[in-house]
């Protein structure tokens, strides 16, 4: 629980599948809450005039594919930020095509495979991959792996010291298991780690740190004297857009 620019509230339950107490220090999958990180990221580099949210993907990725020529060229940043580029689970499933330590960039131009179901912008449909093509987006305009860009922008700025992509590294620092039902009784299960979907729900952190992200996110783009994205920019980040408007950029 935060309160203005302080925790007020930090606590674990139960325990962490391996025996151990949670606490508000132990690291976590933290599943979709990643895409939010990634559209932060893409929004930190729009801010540097470095991204048009409106320009087409390709302006970024000369070689973007998916299974339409059409919807290649006319996908934009946006239409990945508010899930409208028309692709959907559907008619393409990433889990079931690409091994768990596929590149982000494997991913993406795996992507030639996928066919769409409605024009780009028309339609909403949560579909992970287009939060892999933004993270790789992030890598190409930065300069720099995904991971490396999280930690160097919004990881370090945040004092985020127990978020982590890499899950060994977690481990190391008591990552707790995951659970499964089994005809209605939880069952501990190690979370499999999809390298290729890091910017859409692989991130791992803690209670703690995720308190510091959401004082910046409640806030003005700052934790104490840092600064992640300006107030204008904040706005930006969580203003619904994309059919329906009631999504916003992560």
């Amino acid at each position: 629980v935060v309160r203005g620019g302080e925790v007020i509230h930090a606590r674990g339950f139960g325990t962490d599948g391996h025996g151990r107490p949670m606490t508000a220090d132990t690291p976590l999958f933290i599943g979709s809450v990643s895409k939010s990180f990634t559209g932060l990221a893409i929004m930190q580099l729009v801010a540097q005039g470095r991204i048009d949210r409106d320009a087409p993907v390709r302006n970024y990725l000369p070689w973007f594919e998916v299974a339409d020529p059409d919807a290649s060229a006319r996908i934009t940043v946006r239409h990945l930020l508010s899930h409208a580029s028309g692709l959907s689970d559907l008619r393409y499933l990433e889990s079931s095509r690409l091994p768990d330590d596929a590149t982000i960039e494997e991913a993406v131009r795996d992507l030639r495979r996928a066919e769409p179901i409605a024009p780009p912008g028309a339609e909403f449909h949560y579909f992970n991959p287009n939060y892999t093509v933004l993270g790789h987006l992030v890598e190409v305009v930065s300069g720099q792996p995904y991971a490396d860009y999280l930690r160097e922008h919004v990881f370090e700025p945040l004092d985020m010291r127990r978020t982590f992509t890499d899950p060994e590294a977690a481990r190391a620092a008591g990552l707790a298991r995951g659970h499964l039902q089994a005809f209605g009784v939880p069952v501990p299960r190690e979370q499999p780690f999809r390298q290729h979907g890091l910017p859409a729900g692989y991130l791992m952190s803690t209670a703690n740190d995720m308190a510091h992200y959401l004082i910046a996110m409640n806030g003005d783009g700052a934790y104490g004297d840092r600064q992640v994205l300006s107030r204008f920019g904040m706005i930006e980040l969580h203003a619904p857009s994309g059919p329906g408007r009631f999504y916003a950029n992560g």
